[in-house]
Formats: C-alpha cells, structure tokens, sequence
C-alpha cells in the first residue's frame, strides 16, 4: 500500500496537496505512472533508433507526424488518440513501492559500468522498461497527475537572432508560451494562484518544465548577441525564468513554502531553513512579474501574450527598449486575434519575403563589388595583365546591371 512519488529538483512545481496526487493516481490501471511528453528522446537518436534521418526537433510542426519513419516511436510506443503526449519522460513518476522495487531490481543484474553510462541516460532506460510490457507500468497521457512543459518551438526562436520578423510575427501565438495560465487559488492553500492546463482547463497537481519551456535560454546567447543591459540579467538573481512563476504562485507567502525548486540545496539542509525561506522570499519578489504582465497571465486569452513578453529571448539582443517591445508584442497580439492568426502569419510572411529580396539584392551587389576588388589586386601583385582580369570583372558588372 505505500506509494512512492519522485520528481526532478529544481524544474518541478507541486501545486496540489498529497491527497489530491494519491487520489488522481488511483484512477490509473496501473501501478506505476510515469510523466509523459510530446518529444520521443532519446529513442530517436541514432543509434538507439537504428535510423539517420534529419533531426525532428527542428520541425515541430504537426506532432503526429514529426516521427513519421522513426519505427520506435511511431511504431512500437503505444499511440492515444491524437494526443501528442505519447512519449516516457523519466523526471518523474508514481506507483506503488513494490512494483518500483520490481523495475530497480533489474538494474542490480546490469553491470555498474553500463548503468552508469546507460546509452540514452535513465530516461532510455524507463522506455525500454515500459516498452518490454513485463512491468505494469503506463503513462500519464491525459496529465491526471503530471503535466511536462515542453516548447518545441524554443529552438526555431534561439537560432533566429538575426530575423526579427520570423520571432515577432509568430511570438505571442508560439504554441510553447500558450500552455499555461494563472488563476487565483481560492482554496485553503498557501498558494496565491495556481497554473491551470490552457488546453483542458484542469489544474495539474504536478508541473514538469522539462526541456527549454519558460526556463532560461540564456545559455544559448553569447555575450556578442546580448545588449549590454541585458548581459547583467544573464548572471542575474532572476537568469531562470522560474523564479517569477514562483513568485506567481506564492505571492507573499512563499514562508509557508516546504520546499520550492529555488532553494539550493545547501539551504534545505541548513538548520537555519527560515533564514534560507527568507533569502529565497526576498530573491522571488526581486524576480516577480509587474501588474501588467500579471494581468496577461490569468487571463487564458491573453497569457500567451504575458509568458512572450516577458520571457522571450528576443528581449536579450534587439535594438527595441522595453517599451518598444511591448508596443510590439501588443500590436501583434492585436493583429493575430483581430486577423485570425493564419491571415496575419500570410501578410507578415509576404512582407518579410520581399523585405529579403531586397536584403539579397544589396547582399549580391557588395559581394560582387568585393569579388571585383579582389580580382583586381590579385591581377596587381602578380602583374597580370590582358584578358584574365577584365572578363569575370565584366561578367559581375553584368550581374550587377541586371539586378
């Protein structure tokens, strides 16, 4: 009859009490549920795929079909309807203590050397596990009881730096900032407000922000990219964008917090553990979001709008103040609902095609300019004289007329 729970440290939110998790795992047929997500890692890696293909990471669009090809995760992982949560997570899980026993005992018959350098780390290894069908073991795919926070699209957002109009047309509509929003808790909690599921209006017990979702991209931007500013926020209190939903769950009450993802570790095994509270309490209201964005998160229309604004990487290195980015960032909010988004990503699609072209015109002709420059100095120094420097000269100046 004892159930175990475990969690990942400091990438996990628990915004229910531990009568509402046993009672929701309770509703499983099975005796360990493990968190599942949208992305099927590692297994889709060579060479635990057994495949090479192009990386599936960098087209998120249409979840269904992002594996499309990859036999064992489109084949051999158990499908659910159209539900993109499909895929073992191993940061967290539940079941009954016996059952788990049964799961570690296989790791005593495996050599220490193996499981230490398990090819895919743990999460490898609890796929394969649910994957044998020799444990009673299932997923959590409907977020009864965990729910994985994962922004697919995180990685198209990082390596566009240099294309405001791929980051702003799209960002307050990206499907990563539109998953979550807050409402006020009006049970007997000490929390303030609670993260409530956009998609199925349910409040998960548990929240998993595994992967780059709403945590800090900071480490992708190298200080060459960064606004000066922006430079101190990346070594910051508030580098991690967790602190500030933090700070929106627990308000002034973060005292009555056992135990919070920011406290280090050394604080939560320091006698002095208020004394830490405290520290952390003054840290998150450093890191707590203004009214305005506050406002944007709980509501459910707008918190995509909130969760972009304040949180998107194209704040580190673009030429906009605050102010301009959240003049921005309101406009096009305005634009995707008033247009409808599809309308809106067309016109701004069109507009940045032809802003490219132009780009590429002045593009071509400076680099035809300085392949003339070269050619002549090469023709210099080495005395060249006659027909070989003046032909492909010509042939750039023609290019050059053409466009």
């Amino acid at each position: 009859k004892t159930v175990v729970l475990f969690v990942d440290s400091r990438d996990v939110f628990v915004q229910a009490g531990k009568e509402t998790i046993i009672a929701n795992f309770l509703k499983q047929d099975s005796k360990v549920v493990f968190n599942a997500e949208r992305n099927c890692w590692p297994l889709s890696s060579f060479p635990v795929n057994m495949l090479l293909a192009d990386d599936p990471h960098r087209n998120p669009e249409g979840d269904t079909d992002r594996f499309k090809g990859y036999h064992i995760c489109n084949s051999v992982f158990p499908k659910h309807g159209t539900n993109p949560q499909r895929w073992l997570n191993s940061g967290a899980f539940i079941g009954y203590a016996d059952e788990v026993i049964r799961i570690f005992n296989v790791l005593q018959s495996i050599p220490d050397w193996l499981v230490n350098d398990w090819p895919g780390t743990d999460q490898a290894f609890f796929a394969e596990i649910l994957l044998t069908g020799r444990f009673n073991v299932s997923l959590d795919v409907c977020s009864d009881v965990f729910l994985t926070l994962q922004a697919l699209e995180s990685y198209e957002e990082t390596h566009s730096k240099t294309d405001l109009f791929k980051i702003y047309s799209k960002g307050p509509e990206m499907n990563g900032y539109n998953m979550l929003y807050a409402k006020h808790d009006a049970s007997d909690s000490a929390l303030q407000s609670v993260w409530v599921d956009k998609f199925t209006d349910r409040v998960p017990p548990i929240l998993h922000f595994n992967g780059g979702f709403l945590k800090s991209r900071y480490e992708n931007s190298h200080d060459r990219w960064m606004k000066p500013e922006a430079r101190n926020m990346k070594n910051g209190k508030c580098s991690s964008n967790l602190p500030s939903l933090e700070a929106e769950m627990w308000g002034d009450s973060v005292l009555k917090a056992p135990r919070i993802p920011s406290m280090s570790t050394e604080c939560a095994n320091d006698p002095h553990v208020k004394m830490c509270l405290e520290g952390i309490s003054s840290q998150l209201q450093e890191c707590k979001l203004d009214s305005e964005i506050s406002e944007f998160l709980h509501e459910k229309e707008t918190s995509g709008l909130g969760f972009w604004t304040a949180f998107t990487i194209a704040r580190l290195w673009t030429p906009f103040t605050e102010t301009d980015h959240r003049k921005l960032a309101h406009v096009i909010f305005q634009g995707t609902k008033g247009a409808g988004s599809d309308e809106w990503l067309q016109a701004m699609a069109l507009l940045r095609e032809h802003s490219l072209e132009n780009w590429q015109k002045v593009h071509f002709v400076s680099a035809a300019l300085g392949c003339a420059v070269v050619i002549f100095l090469l023709a210099r120094r080495h005395k060249t004289r006659g027909f070989f420097p003046q032909v492909p000269s010509l042939l750039w100046l023609q290019k050059i007329r053409e466009n």
